[in-house]
């Protein structure tokens, strides 16, 4: 019994565990935890209505055998159908009194009822199992039952009265108790195992469980009422006898000394009342109010017609389970008939009530899971999650999420950024270009990883761009700048330095791939002085003429800023042309009064020099 219950608990775990590495992959801890616990537990109990199937099928399969009277084998399990019998004196139950093969009983004091709302959780204070040796009467011939059989389908009988609770006392103060009190579950299971592979088909083990002392269960005012319901016995031996002819002698032990006095004694031909079987058994109508304790058995009747399965002992000629065994004998009430049909029935149900709890089950989850992965609020958690990761370079949670079924490659922001666009550490990003993150992927401002990395100078992320084939020439569909036109603009040299040796278009001149500007500056010089008098003049439609077209300049900003922070007067300049382009570095006093160096790049357009970028330069 031990191993099989751990064996229960290592598959319970064994589900759980399961499902916990399932639901993790979507679900965040620990509502992935408790889902798995409670859906680990319902896959338990179907998958073991599977293996009730199993065993109701392997029932079947053996009970039919023993209905045909087939010979057992050594060794075997088999079942064997007939009616019990006693090898010799009949067993006598602790309570009823009743004559039987085996019984297994509980009783449990008023006190621990009275403590607790449900009495079925009470816990029991005595407890016991007790068999007489018996053989069962089969068409394979008479085959002895050693070892204390698991009962099934023989109901608990509650033992009720005065006579019941007699017999109960006189029980406990003879028979030989084994202290069980406080013991460890591991413990009491060692007492199942003792009496299912007892082998002589003579058992007798009494426990006592409770702490309760046997005073307190019978304490003196039900022990005075029930020397004087045997005193009556005593005195009125024909009522007595009358009284069992007309119940029965198992009735009377059981309903006790409960009818209505009359002139001459008792009314024996009145029924007994019928009580509540949670409420204190007392008789009022004879002054009796003392409560009995609550007592219960389970009993094999003597001839009873049972089926009994286990191992077969060719020597012994009986059903004997070897010690240790985890396949204690089983015996079932009733025909080998009646069994067979419970067995087909219990087969059925199990098994298609198993397959749909688990096929509903497992697709509820995959639904649920499903459903969680596309859900707009799901999205935008893990999505707020992963951004806050990338800031803080935690690439544990980042994998953690796509463990999730999260989509780093493609996740996006409400600006269109993905995680690569804002990843400042190079492990972090490398990890990113791993997970297929498209490095050329574009936010809603047309901008790339490559552009936002030169702005930002982040030159171990730009190399990482450049190496995996990242556009270097790609512009800005808002800001019309390349990632080196970025690098130049926020000084980011050592990005501009790798982009120009990546081949990068370079637009930027200077005296080493260019030539000087002509004496006096000559038309690149103008057409810069010319856009900065037009700034002061807040002239825009003389700006627009003078910016090439992939300025975006739209002039729509703090006219007063411009042109105090722009030159309004030249004082000084250099610069150098290539072909089509020039750059021009001035300096100068601004409209707000002092002096400024600011750069520009020019692009000659339809035979015009045009502004294509500025900056404001510190020195």
């Amino acid at each position: 019994m031990l191993r099989g219950c751990l064996g229960a608990l290592a598959l319970l775990a064994l589900f759980i565990g399961g499902y916990y590495y399932w639901l993790d992959t979507v679900f965040e801890r620990p509502e992935s935890i408790y889902a798995a616990c409670g859906v680990g537990f319902v896959a338990f109990l179907a998958f073991g209505a599977l293996l009730n199937a199993r065993k109701s099928f392997n029932d079947w399969r053996l009970v039919s055998t023993a209905r045909h009277g087939m010979p057992a084998k050594n060794g075997r399990l088999v079942a064997v159908s007939g009616t019990i019998h006693p090898l010799g004196s009949p067993l006598l139950a602790p309570f009823s009194g009743a004559e039987c093969t085996i019984v297994e009983y509980d009783l449990t004091s008023r006190k621990r009822i009275d403590g607790v709302k449900d009495p079925q959780t009470a816990g029991s204070d005595y407890a016991g199992f007790l068999m007489t040796p018996c053989a069962i009467r089969s068409p394979m011939g008479e085959v002895r039952l050693m070892g204390f059989p698991i009962l099934e389908g023989f109901n608990d009988r509650e033992c009720t009265g005065y006579g019941s609770a007699r017999n109960a006392r006189d029980f406990l103060t003879t028979a030989q108790f084994e202290d069980r009190t406080g013991v460890k579950m591991l413990t009491l299971l060692n007492v199942f195992g003792a009496v299912w592979s007892d082998d002589d088909g003579h058992v007798e083990k009494n426990l006592r469980i409770g702490k309760t002392k046997l005073t307190e269960i019978f304490p003196d005012k039900l022990d005075a009422e029930l020397d004087r319901f045997t005193e009556w016995e005593q005195q009125n031996p024909g009522e007595a006898k009358s009284y069992r002819d007309l119940h029965g002698s198992e009735a009377f032990a059981e309903t006790g000394y409960r009818s209505k006095p009359s002139a001459d004694g008792f009314d024996l031909e009145e029924e007994p009342d019928e009580e509540d079987d949670d409420e204190p058994e007392v008789d009022e109508a004879h002054g009796f109010t003392a409560a009995v304790p609550k007592m219960t058995e389970k009993r094999v009747e003597v001839g009873e017609t049972v089926c009994a399965i286990g191992i077969y002992d060719e020597i012994r000629m009986g059903l004997c389970p070897p010690r240790g065994s985890t396949k204690p004998n089983r015996l079932l009430k009733g025909s080998a008939d009646a069994i067979e049909a419970r067995c087909r029935s219990s087969l059925v149900s199990n098994l298609i009530g198993g397959l749909v709890v688990l096929l509903l089950l497992n697709g509820g989850v995959f639904g649920a899971m499903q459903i969680y992965l596309h859900s707009d609020e799901a999205i935008e958690k893990r999505t707020e999650k992963a951004f806050a990761a990338v800031e803080k370079n935690d690439l544990a949670t980042l994998q953690q999420l796509q463990r999730r079924k999260f989509d780093v490659a493609r996740a996006t922001n409400s600006e269109g950024q993905t995680l690569l666009m804002r990843a400042a550490d190079p492990a972090l990003a490398a990890w990113l270009i791993e997970q297929g993150t498209n490095v050329n992927a574009v936010d809603k401002t047309g901008t790339t990883a490559l552009i936002y990395a030169a702005r930002q100078n982040r030159p171990a992320v730009a190399r990482q761009l450049i190496d995996t084939k990242a556009k270097v020439d790609f512009e800005s569909t808002s800001t019309r700048r390349t990632a080196l036109m970025e690098a130049d603009e926020y000084r980011s040299f050592e990005i501009a330095d790798m982009l120009r040796k990546a081949g990068a278009r370079d637009d930027v001149v200077t005296m080493h791939n260019g030539e000087p500007l002509p004496s006096g500056g000559g038309p690149q010089l103008q057409a810069c002085k010319d856009y900065l008098a037009a700034m002061q003049a807040q002239d825009v439609a003389r700006l627009q003429q003078l910016v090439s077209r992939d300025n975006g300049s739209t002039w729509d900003g703090d006219w007063n800023l411009w042109k105090s922070v722009h030159i309004a007067t030249v004082t000084g300049y250099e610069g150098f042309v290539r072909g089509d382009d020039a750059t021009l570095r001035l300096y100068g006093d601004t409209g707000g009064g002092f002096q400024a160096y600011w750069s520009y790049q020019l692009r000659r357009e339809d035979g015009e020099w045009k502004i294509a970028r500025e900056k404001w330069l510190t020195q």
